[in-house]
């Protein structure tokens, strides 16, 4: 089991992204006792803050991270989180990453990785090279890829959901288009 811990808070005059409560994490014995990865060779030093984590189906020694960080980017590790290498450190994938930092590895090719954000990128080369992937909408927050047919996916976006069968080439419509809620309040008044 991986886990990433994020410290953060958000106030309407400021927002705070990072500190000392924030990490990445494994277990071997189903969260009994947990390791820390923050810190192993290859992860960037000083404050992190948000982390997204992934494990290819096709190899789960394979891991893939992108970390908030002032040298942060997309992490990639082959031996089960001992050892990391940044792959990437394009900034497209790292901005606001109090809204996204969501990366996907796909269930059958290790060196296949979704990774979200303002656009959708899918890189094919474990993260070094990337491909903007168009969807209806954007802003997108969360993919499911799906464990049998990886050319299967549905994106979700500040729009709605859309479905593609075929790697993303063509999207559905955003048929049930929905809206990213902020705030809500409500009463018992009619």
């Amino acid at each position: 089991i991986y886990a990433a811990l994020w410290e953060a808070y958000r106030v309407s005059w400021q927002m705070s992204s990072g500190g000392p409560g924030s990490g990445l994490f494994k277990s071997t014995d189903a969260g009994e006792t947990w390791t820390e990865l923050t810190r192993k060779p290859g992860m960037p030093r000083g404050v992190v803050g948000k982390i997204g984590v992934s494990v290819s189906g096709a190899d789960s020694s394979r891991v893939y991270a992108i970390v908030e960080n002032e040298a942060g980017g997309v992490f990639q590790s082959n031996d089960a989180g001992e050892t990391w290498t940044r792959v990437s450190d394009d900034r497209r994938l790292r901005q606001r990453a109090f809204y996204y930092s969501r990366v996907y590895a796909d269930p059958k090719q290790k060196d296949t990785v979704w990774m979200l954000n303002v656009n959708m990128y899918r890189s094919t080369a474990a993260g070094k090279t990337l491909e903007n992937v168009r969807a209806p909408h954007g802003d997108y927050h969360a993919l499911w890829i799906d464990p049998d047919d990886s050319a299967h996916l549905v994106n979700a976006n500040d729009g709605g959901g859309t479905v593609s069968w075929n790697t993303g080439a063509t999207w559905t419509d955003l048929e049930f288009p929905t809206a990213q809620i902020y705030r809500l309040s409500v009463t018992n008044t009619f």
